[in-house]
């Protein structure tokens, strides 16, 4: 079945309860906010949530602060990746951990996302994930907070992904980037840029994390990266340090980028994805294809 958000069922919760496996949500565009449009849970189902014309167009508005704590999305009842989160814009996350989403044991896929301007008061400040394998695809994750450690986001135990995203303006004490405690996550074709820390203003490593980067704009390189005892950083092939040149009004390339047909085929391409890669010559870093801007 396919529900739709707000003309059969009123609010995102109230569709997600309705339902069942291999069923699909669409969203239409606005400003949601409120009871039924935050904290919003999958509860283990294979669905697809996605917005009917892309992040610009429907924006989830948690409204949370100090006094009042609120997240997007959890995700808590073993998730898989048949579990799809595509094409919202999340921003307004006020929370201790997870300032937009917050996973512990659910591994979905987010795809096509901008999650924005959200706050933790400790750690991961547009997601936080714990014993969760989530892939991250085609998200811009910019503007986020944690007071604490991870800005962008915050990995905690087993192997999440990240493929073709845009990590910048983020800030935290340590990892202002993406902070990996006792995990082995990789990332690919994403852009790191001008996110800001005390420590490891890119990346931040301990407890053995692992970590895996190719083919990816890490301003820096690997002296952003602070890599703590038995911590490895996998520095792939295909990495750059060059200011990526985004657009002056959002986070798209422009067309003396070195991050355009500098990526690889990452393997996370299908149905899901807003805009087929590539468009061009080859796969481009970051969260869009330049092309996209231009045809």
């Amino acid at each position: 079945d396919t529900y739709y958000v707000p003309d059969d069922i009123g609010t995102i919760q109230g569709a997600l309860n309705a339902a069942v496996a291999g069923d699909e949500i669409i969203v239409r565009d606005g400003v949601y906010t409120g009871a039924g449009n935050r904290e919003i849970d999958f509860n283990g189902k294979a669905v697809t949530l996605r917005s009917e014309n892309g992040p610009a167009a429907c924006i989830i508005d948690v409204e949370g602060s100090e006094t009042a704590n609120h997240h997007a999305f959890n995700f808590l009842s073993g998730e898989t990746t048949a579990s799809i989160l595509d094409g919202f814009t999340i921003t307004g996350g006020y929370e201790g951990s997870g300032g937009g989403l917050y996973l512990h044991n659910g591994s979905p896929t987010i795809t096509n996302c901008i999650i924005s301007g959200n706050t933790a008061t400790s750690r991961g400040g547009g997601i936080y994930s714990y014993f969760s394998n989530p892939v991250i695809s085609n998200c811009v994750i910019s503007g986020n907070t944690s007071a604490d450690s991870g800005g962008g986001l915050y990995f905690w135990y087993q192997s999440p992904q990240v493929v073709n995203c845009t990590i910048t303006d983020n800030t935290a004490l340590t990892g202002g980037g993406i902070r990996c405690v006792t995990c082995s996550p990789s990332i690919t074709n994403t852009i790191l840029w001008n996110n800001t820390a005390t420590t490891g203003p890119e990346i931040y490593l301990t407890n053995t994390a692992n970590l895996t980067v190719s083919y990816s704009d890490v301003e820096g390189g690997q002296a952003a990266a602070y890599v703590g005892s038995g911590c490895t950083l996998n520095w792939g092939a295909g990495n750059i340090d060059e200011d990526p040149l985004f657009a002056a009004s959002d986070y798209h390339l422009t067309a003396d980028s070195p991050c355009i047909d500098a990526g690889a085929d990452a393997g996370a391409y299908g149905d899901i994805d807003a805009e087929a890669r590539p468009q061009i010559l080859g796969f481009d870093i970051g969260a869009d294809e330049y092309a996209e801007l231009t045809s």
